[in-house]
C-alpha cells in the first residue's frame, strides 16, 4: 500500500462493500447466539430497536411477494402504496444496520495501528487480546 494516504486508507475501511447485509447473512447472524451477542454490544445498536434483523428479513420477503404479485398485474392502489412503504422501511433499516456495522469496522484498524497488536491477526485481536473492546 505504498503511496496510500491515511485518509484514503480510512475511506477504504468505510466502504459499504465490506459489510454485507443481505437476507442470508442476516439469517446466519440471527441463528448464531454468539454473533447476536457480539452485534448487540455494538455502540448504538439498541437504538435501532428490538428485532431489527427479523424486521428487515420479514419486510423484504413481503416486498418480494408483493412485487411478484405486481408482475402479474394484480395490485390495487392500496397494495402499491403498501409495497412502496414497506420497501422504503426495510431499505432504510438495512442501511442503518449497515452503517452501525461499518462504524464498528472502521474502529478496528485504528485500534490495531495505535497499539502493539499490528502484527497479530484481526481475529486474534478481537477474540483473544482485547475481547472486552469488541
Amino acid at each position: 500500500m505504498a503511496g496510500t494516504s491515511a485518509t484514503l486508507l480510512a475511506r477504504k475501511w468505510e466502504s459499504a462493500l465490506l459489510v454485507n447485509v443481505d437476507n442470508d447473512t442476516l439469517r446466519r447472524v440471527l441463528d448464531s447466539a454468539e454473533a447476536m451477542a457480539a452485534v448487540e454490544r455494538i455502540e448504538g445498536w439498541r437504538a435501532l430497536g428490538d428485532n431489527v434483523i427479523e424486521t428487515i428479513i420479514n419486510k423484504s420477503e413481503t416486498v418480494k411477494e408483493l412485487k411478484n404479485k405486481a408482475k402479474d398485474g394484480e395490485l390495487s392502489k392500496a397494495e402499491k402504496k403498501e409495497l412502496s412503504d414497506e420497501e422504503k422501511e426495510y431499505k432504510s433499516k438495512r442501511k442503518l444496520v449497515q452503517e452501525k456495522l461499518i462504524k464498528f469496522a472502521t474502529r478496528i484498524p485504528a485500534f490495531m495501528y495505535l497499539t502493539d497488536f499490528r502484527e497479530n491477526t484481526l481475529q486474534d485481536v478481537i477474540t483473544k487480546l482485547e475481547p472486552e473492546l469488541f
